[in-house]
């Protein structure tokens, strides 16, 4: 049976105390009406990632997927996100309920733009693997409307309702005091620029302020221009 190392559940009074015990379930009103939808457990969670992982092996890199919806077979309850990172992921898991609760209190917005509630946090040292159980949200991606969808007018349309969540994003107000660049609860940031194989991984320093961030962004330019210029002479 997997040994789960950490779990908690994220709901609204998480964003007010994000240093959390790795060996306790964080238990809200919010949580607990959770639960009772019939969620999955930690270890049918936990094998369920280990199996999709093992799947995922016999697929080309380009296909492999680290994400995958619960139940496989039927009528999914929740979507599965994990990850080697596990500081990258559980940061990822704190900000994703950030946004939620940020667009759950804008009720003409929440309509209009779906981010899926955070159930769950798993790290489980069996498999190595964090795991984020979230909401399953119903639809299709951007990705499958542009190759389904023939009509360059409904294209149009789409595309207009991606740039209306962008700047939504972009207007939220970040959590006082005034944070950092960075994840919600500080911590180094997680890019795929910073990772390697398809993989987020973190920037080698926590950026104290928007102008550390540039300024590395200038220099790591600077170096990949003159990498790509000796190597083509």
């Amino acid at each position: 049976m997997p040994k789960i190392i950490k779990t908690f559940e994220l709901a609204e009074s998480t964003l007010n105390r994000h240093q959390l015990n790795p060996h306790t379930v964080i238990l809200t009103t919010a949580s607990l009406s959770n639960m009772s939808y019939g969620l999955p457990s930690d270890d049918e969670l936990v094998a369920a990632a280990a199996q999709h992982k093992q799947d995922m092996r016999r697929v080309s890199f380009w296909k492999n997927e680290s994400g995958f919806p619960f139940p496989r077979d039927g009528q999914p309850v929740v979507w599965v996100k994990y990850s080697k990172a596990h500081k990258c992921l559980e940061r990822e898991a704190i900000t994703q309920d950030y946004v939620y609760q940020t667009l759950k209190k804008q009720p003409g917005v929440s309509e209009l733009i779906r981010v899926p509630q955070i159930y769950r946090f798993i790290q489980d040292d069996e498999i190595d693997y964090s795991l984020i159980v979230m909401e399953y949200v119903r639809g299709k991606t951007v990705r499958q409307w542009l190759q389904e969808e023939p009509s360059e007018e409904r294209k149009h349309i789409l595309w207009n309702r991606v740039l209306y969540a962008l700047e939504t994003f972009l207007k939220f107000q970040p959590p006082e005091p005034l944070p950092p660049p960075g994840p919600v609860g500080g911590g180094r940031i997680a890019h795929l620029v910073f990772g390697q194989w398809a993989e987020p991984g973190d920037a080698p320093i926590e950026f104290d302020s928007l102008q550390a961030l540039q300024e590395y962004v200038n220099q790591t330019t600077v170096s990949f221009e003159l990498y790509i210029g000796i190597c083509s002479n």
